[in-house]
């Protein structure tokens, strides 16, 4: 198996240990020679079928979301089977996780048509939280947030893990308090396959693309390759979307021991990115309503554009040095580069000559290494690495006149400047340098108990270069640069502990601390000097428990996060800002569970009861649901996938200071797809996905204050879709 394939479920890899050697010879012996005598009506080996069959009644398999077994914390993993049969294929990760206990996301626009409004684990927003490749943690270094749409496709996931837990001392990141998102790339297939495949549905949808596999290369090698252009009108009105992304994985021996990878991803975004519409706009034109298409307005959809380019990329090596060292090693780059405009209150309809907006510019580049070495001794192992880092950024926000071309509008003190610099908010360089070295112990002092403890040092450097901040509008002409770098660091123990019932229960306990240093909005101001803030700390407390047979597969845990100085945000108009809301005490109780009934057919269900309030007031934190749930049935026998799932989010607060009260909302999907066999040849897969059967339309998020009113602006759900797709190997 190679080192990034999806992980087969425990128990189903034991039970067909025996024909999984058997189906690679099959696929080798098709490879070179082409069908076997006798067999031409099989467009699949035997054993595979056997193997599909035993997944028709295996709780584990059908699971839309599990615990692993061998989980130390609370986890959810959603197979990459899951992915390509249930969620559209032009969606993003963000509504992937979506179905995961605790976890809710918002897709403003439709599958995959901009990044996710809100994306939120446990309460937790984007930026308390990592999001990692094959563990390779990435992300914005100004407030650690990430841009869902801009990196991997669907068809490039192998598997997704939520885990909701800090993790053990070897988990790297910059926010593991909150969890990990962990994306793990898809494994190049067995068989040589080139693979056309298109979709497309509501909102005028479009997505067409290709996958080749090469099957074994010289050397014992493999590769996948995959390129795919999307396009949508949006489910908001103007307020469409293209995409192209292109991805490639190899994987390459180097000998019995050591394993290479090599993997790349490139992506461009044109998007009219919507920022919410006032209820005032909800009433008059509908819960779609985004742009106009009247350019003396400040919404008028061609002055709200993002153009975006992405990049990531890695060579790994894993080598077994000896029966007692190993090594494992990730070299990696990732890129974003974003140019966009928009009105500065898209609420205001007064028609205008002069229409008044910003342009921005983001540009940042990371280089980073993770290193793991490990030594196995008697009682376990011992694991030392290091996670390390540096971004680069370049930032820049100036105030145009999107109605005369985007032109600058330089002013001071309310007046016209002749200085250019006078028309910029922010423009300015940063550097975020993070090293994460950690020592590890795996001991297992009696038959079945694992305890892991560990220490992690987390130190985080950040300098910056403005030639303007927001605060002191810039120095005056000829003067110097803004210039400042400050570091942070702390110590980071972690103790886990599991115990295995017998081979299908398992208990675990977890204890770390938790750490975040503040963001860069804390030293753009008139004197960072000055500025005293203390980084953002946690005490994680979890135990929970996970069960696990072919007909029931079932997880549940208890959570307790001390929060101490919790930084929360606000968007006002074009600039976010950032407070300090003191101590905040999150806990809550999850489980999961899906239950095989036979003939193809599994119940599943997960919920949560999630609570994040300030210490002090009481007071709930804002995007923090009460509880989530999700239910339904899945069906997956004689060449069907079937399934039909509701997820329901809790209420929860838009905004701190118990502002902006939002109701429940529910959303039900559906999908079916279907394998149809050819003879000789690699069967034929159509499938048709359904988002919100019963098109509810309610205001679901909060998005920002608009204009000098500080209007608020909102998100509503999609309306109903539908999209089909079809996959056809050659």
């Amino acid at each position: 198996m190679h080192e990034d394939q999806e992980r087969e479920p425990a128990r189903v890899r034991r039970s067909n240990e025996t024909r999984v050697p058997a189906l690679q010879a099959v696929a080798a012996a098709c490879l070179l020679c082409g069908p076997a005598p006798g067999r031409a009506q099989d467009a699949i080996p035997l054993g595979e079928v056997r193997v599909e069959e035993d997944r028709a009644n295996n709780a584990i398999s059908q699971a839309p979301t599990r615990a692993p077994l061998d989980a130390t914390q609370p986890t959810s993993v959603i197979s990459g089977r899951f992915i390509q049969d249930n969620i559209p294929a032009q969606s993003d990760y963000g509504q992937i996780v979506g179905l995961s206990p605790s976890v809710f996301a918002i897709e403003q626009n439709g599958p995959g048509n901009a990044f996710s409004g809100q994306v939120s684990v446990r309460g937790f927003q984007d930026g308390f939280y990592n999001v990692t490749l094959d563990g390779i943690p990435f992300g914005d270094s100004n407030n650690y947030t990430h841009h869902t749409s801009s990196y991997f496709m669907n068809r490039d996931l192998g598997q997704v893990s939520v885990d909701r837990g800090p993790g053990t001392a070897s988990t790297v990141g910059n926010a593991t308090f909150g969890g990990t998102i962990a994306l793990q790339s898809k494994a190049p297939a067995v068989r040589a396959t080139l693979t056309p495949y298109a979709s497309g549905g509501s909102f005028n949808t479009v997505l067409y693309g290709a996958q080749l596999d090469t099957g074994p290369l010289p050397g014992g090698g493999s590769a996948v390759f995959d390129g795919e252009h999307t396009e949508s009108d949006g489910a908001l009105t103007f307020a469409g979307a293209k995409r192209i992304n292109l991805f490639a994985k190899a994987v390459q021996p180097l000998g019995p021991n050591t394993t290479l990878t090599v993997l790349g991803m490139y992506n461009t975004t044109d998007q009219y990115f919507a920022r919410g519409a006032s209820l005032a706009q909800i009433r008059a034109f509908g819960p779609s309503y985004a742009f106009s298409n009247d350019p003396q307005l400040q919404n008028y959809y061609k002055y709200n554009f993002n153009r975006s380019t992405s990049d990531f990329n890695y060579i790994g090596i894993r080598s077994q040095i000896s029966e007692a060292w190993s090594v494992e090693n990730k070299v990696y780059t990732y890129g974003y580069f974003l140019k966009g405009t928009r009105g500065i209150d898209v609420s205001n309809l007064s028609p205008a000559t002069t229409v008044p907006g910003t342009v921005q510019n983001n540009l940042y580049r990371a280089f980073g290494d993770t290193l793991q070495i490990k030594r196995v001794i008697p009682s376990g192992d011992i694991k030392v690495g290091a996670w390390i880092e540096n971004q680069s950024n370049g930032y820049s926000q100036a105030n145009i006149d999107l109605a005369r071309g985007g032109v600058l509008t330089p002013t001071r003190n309310g007046r016209p400047s002749p200085n250019p610099l006078d028309a910029f908010t922010y423009l300015d360089h940063e550097d975020l340098f993070t090293l994460q070295p950690y020592l590890e112990f795996d001991i297992q002092p009696l038959p079945g108990l694992t305890i892991t403890p560990g220490i992690k040092y987390d130190y985080f450097q950040r300098s910056l270069n403005a030639r303007v901040n927001a605060v002191n509008k810039g120095p005056a002409p000829g003067g110097p640069p803004l210039k400042d770098r400050k570091a942070y660091g702390a110590p980071l123990p972690a103790v886990t502990a599991r115990y295995l019932i017998n081979p299908d229960w398992a208990v675990y306990v977890q204890y770390a601390k938790g750490f975040l240093a503040p963001n860069l909005n804390y030293i753009q101001n008139a004197d960072p000097s000055r500025t005293k803030v203390d980084p953002q700390q946690t005490n994680n407390y979890q135990v929970g428990t996970t069960y696990q047979t072919r007909a029931l597969s079932i997880s549940g845990d208890l959570y307790y996060i001390d929060f101490s100085n919790l930084i929360a945000m606000r968007n006002v108009g074009v600039n976010t800002i950032y407070f300090n809301q003191g101590a905040v005490d999150y806990y809550g109780i999850e489980a999961e569970a899906t239950l095989a009934i036979g003939h193809g057919v599994s119940l599943y269900a997960n919920g949560s009861g999630n609570v994040a309030r300030n210490r002090a007031t009481h007071q709930p934190i804002a995007n923090a649901p009460e509880a989530t749930a999700a239910g339904g049935v899945i069906y997956a026998q004689h060449g069907f996938n079937a399934s039909l799932l509701d997820k329901w989010v809790g209420a929860r607060y838009g905004d701190t200071n118990l502002k902006q009260g939002l109701t429940p909302f529910n959303q039900l999907d559906a999908a079916l797809s279907y394998v149809v066999q050819r003879p000789s040849l690699p069967p034929v897969k159509l499938g048709v996905q359904l988002a919100n059967l019963l098109d509810s339309r309610k205001v679901i998020a909060f998005d920002l204050y608009a204009g000098a009113k500080q209007t608020p602006l909102y998100y509503t759900q999609p309306g109903r879709s539908v999209f089909a797709s079809v996959e056809i190997p050659l």
